[in-house]
């Protein structure tokens, strides 16, 4: 019944998932625990990777740790401490991202997709309310409820000289939900 469900609703790989997972009565295997210290073996990768930008994010996007190069390529990301929060509320985050609706979308649709994992997490909830608040663009795409599992992504970045920059992440998620998200040139 779900398959013919999710047949009739045009649903794709990730909204699928999502829909098996709410039928089943969890959204996923272990809901996240919260921001944290960085696993060590993620700030070891962080620092392999140099020189290509890199992150260790939680579940709902908090910064954990950053390489020097990652700090270039999203200027003030670290000030604002939450990936989400960057896109929706510092005005850089629309120069450096091209196609900064696109970006945003996705940020939402995975919000979302955490939140189905852990609906009582006080700590995505006081992260919602506080974007809700900031941003009515956040507003409106939270209010969508698209989910998607972000597992990486070609984007554009506009450097501080004003080039384009094409990267395509890879975003490897350890057992506790943090996640190392490396940018690559792509090919």
């Amino acid at each position: 019944m779900l398959h013919a469900l999710a047949s009739a609703l045009r649903l794709g790989e990730d909204e699928r998932a999502h829909l098996h997972a709410l039928a089943r009565g969890s959204a996923g295997p272990t809901p996240w625990s919260g921001a944290g210290a960085p696993r060590p073996g993620l700030l070891h990768l962080l620092e392999a990777v140099r020189p290509t930008p890199a992150y260790v994010l939680d579940q709902v996007s908090d910064l954990l740790a950053v390489n020097p190069e990652g700090e270039r390529l999203m200027p003030g990301v670290c000030g604002r401490g939450n990936l989400v929060r960057y896109v929706f509320t510092d005005p850089r985050a629309r120069d450096v991202f091209v196609g900064w609706e696109g970006m945003a979308r996705d940020c939402v649709a995975h919000l979302r997709t955490v939140a189905a994992a852990d609906p009582g997490s006080a700590a995505l909830a006081a992260l919602v309310a506080e974007l809700s608040a900031a941003s009515a663009e956040f507003a409106a795409l939270w209010r969508h409820y698209d989910v998607k599992v972000k597992s990486g992504s070609r984007r554009t970045f506009r450097d501080a000289a004003g080039n384009h920059v094409d990267l395509t992440s890879e975003i490897l998620t350890a057992a506790d939900g943090q996640r190392l998200a490396v940018f690559r040139p792509t090919p």
